[in-house]
């Protein structure tokens, strides 16, 4: 039989766009930014990118995004740029952290892109990634070989439980803005950024088979209907 389904809080645009900082323009840094870091997603013919201030508590901040169509603007748009920040006259911040998914598109390209950075920066600014669900830990690090070219390429690769993750981008999605723990978006925020963050939702699986109605249930997410 087809799969039960029991919903949690379901996050919608118009709360999210409720959220934005309307004193926060895009591409600018809160004055209490601690760090900036930044997320990138790749595609066969493209990369999307977003760059994240955050302040003490966890309190966090999406204060810009973009898609990139080369490894050259990538590098200029997220690495190579600098992100002025409110109320400090001259102050700018660069990001210091990305991840990137080196699984599924370009994966050659991807280590190659990574083992750029490590070489032209001379310290860690971009680590590769690859999802999973519900692994025994969050986050592990292990070693990654790979043949480019017929060259042995290695690098260190971090496994993620994407659905530990995923629940907690919805923790900070959700909670009062401002708090420890709390996301807000710059102002104007594109309603379609905002539709990307709501494309998923978490349902409990329960079996309707009479087979497997011992099956304990399970939380998945999955991709909301019409999303």
């Amino acid at each position: 039989g087809l799969p039960c389904e029991e919903r949690t809080i379901n996050v919608t645009t118009r709360a999210l766009e409720a959220r934005q900082d309307l004193l926060l323009p895009r591409g600018s840094a809160p004055a209490s930014t601690v760090v900036l870091t930044a997320g990138i997603d790749v595609q066969d013919d493209r990369m999307y990118w977003e760059v994240d201030a955050w302040a003490s508590g966890q309190r966090n901040w999406t204060i810009d995004y973009g898609v990139a169509f080369g490894w050259e603007q990538l590098a200029s748009d997220v690495f190579d740029r600098r992100f002025p920040v409110l109320s400090a006259q001259g102050v700018e911040m660069q990001v210091r952290m990305a991840c990137i998914d080196s699984q599924g598109h370009r994966t050659d390209d991807v280590v190659q892109f990574v083992l750029q950075m490590l070489d032209e920066h001379g310290a860690e600014r971009l680590r590769a990634i690859k999802g999973y669900d519900h692994r025994p830990v969050p986050l592990t690090a292990v070693r990654w070989q790979r043949d480019i070219g017929g060259k042995p390429c290695g690098l260190q690769l971090w496994l993620i439980d994407a659905s530990y993750f995923k629940d907690k981008v919805q923790g900070f999605l959700t909670a009062i803005p401002g708090v420890a723990g709390s996301w807000r978006p710059h102002a104007g925020v594109d309603e379609g950024y905002l539709m990307h963050l709501t494309a998923e939702h978490k349902v409990l699986m329960r079996s309707a088979s009479k087979q497997r109605r011992n099956k304990p249930a399970t939380w998945e997410w999955t991709a909301r209907p019409g999303a």
